[in-house]
């Protein structure tokens, strides 16, 4: 009975991950989805924003003055993400 309960710890956790990867997916499309729209910008008037995913989340940096703008992969922010209609850097 304990390795039934252990699979099955295992297999909650795998489809939270994939939830949380699914999710995080969707914010990246997202952000492309903007980038495609030139509606990603920084402060100081530049368009030019790379983008990189670590252990913290989205970062969003501007390439010509290096503000930053950081997105928590947390539910909440990423729900927000998904109902930007533009992204200021500032």
């Amino acid at each position: 009975m304990k390795h039934q309960e252990e699979m099955l710890e295992q297999m909650e956790e795998d489809f939270s991950i994939e939830e949380e990867l699914s999710a995080l997916f969707d914010a990246v499309e997202h952000i492309n989805e903007l980038a495609r729209e030139d509606a990603i910008y920084c402060s100081c008037g530049s368009r030019k924003i790379s983008v990189e995913i670590d252990n913290s989340g989205i970062i969003l940096t501007c390439r010509d003055c290096g503000q930053r703008m950081a997105i928590s992969t947390d539910p909440d922010a990423l729900d927000e993400l998904l109902t930007s209609e533009t992204l200021l850097l500032e």
